[in-house]
């Protein structure tokens, strides 16, 4: 089922846990996925593994497969996901600043040294304006998904089925990115890119405003 951490309530995970989702399963049928068991953080979440014990949030059926739980959602700030592996979900990690009737600007969460890998999509944000930084994405369908969102930096993307970065507006730098199907797409010019290295994804390294370069 589902697990909610409430507004003013503090979720403090230790290093080395293992959380293990039951695929395809919501006793509670709540949530955003009412057939997928879902960490709805309405407070703050404490998730800093170790550089040698991190913490994993994954499918208890321990194959490839994304989209057998539901997201680990952050709405608040001070939330930390760090040294963690996450793989399986439809949405890994989803930072909103929207949601209810409620519309802002999402800052003051620490998402770094991660490993995020089979997922629909490894980091889903929207309005959010932190840092991405330090973490490894791949085989997922869309490493990063942002609608807009802050920095992404000195991030491994690679072998991500759809796209390494997806963002409307986003700053993104001192990244590798290799062997997507796309490397970065973004649909407007609202975009800087500086400093990474994007090499051998399929179908193009960069498109801006519908302007392809090569893979």
């Amino acid at each position: 089922g589902d697990v909610f951490v409430q507004e003013n309530v503090t979720l403090t995970i230790q290093p080395g846990t293992v959380i293990n989702f039951e695929p395809n399963s919501d006793i509670l049928a709540s949530g955003d996925y009412p057939d997928k068991s879902e960490f709805l953080i309405y407070g703050i979440l404490i998730a800093e593994g170790l550089p040698d014990d991190s913490i994993k949030f994954i499918s208890k059926s321990h194959t490839d497969n994304f989209d057998e739980w539901g997201q680990i959602k952050i709405m608040k700030s001070n939330s930390v996901v760090k040294y963690c592996v996450i793989k399986n979900a439809h949405y890994g990690v989803h930072c909103t600043g929207d949601y209810g009737n409620v519309n802002y600007t999402l800052d003051g969460v620490d998402l770094s040294n991660n490993y995020i890998s089979s997922n629909y999509s490894g980091i889903f944000a929207k309005q959010f304006a932190s840092p991405i930084e330090n973490c490894i994405f791949e085989n997922n369908e869309y490493g990063i998904e942002g609608y807009p969102m802050g920095e992404i930096r000195n991030n491994i993307i690679r072998n991500n089925n759809a796209a390494g970065i997806y963002v409307t507006y986003g700053i993104i730098k001192n990244n590798r990115i290799y062997n997507n199907l796309k490397g970065i797409s973004c649909p407007y010019h609202n975009i800087w890119i500086d400093n990474n290295i994007i090499y051998n994804n399929d179908e193009y390294g960069v498109t801006v405003g519908g302007r392809d370069s090569g893979p």
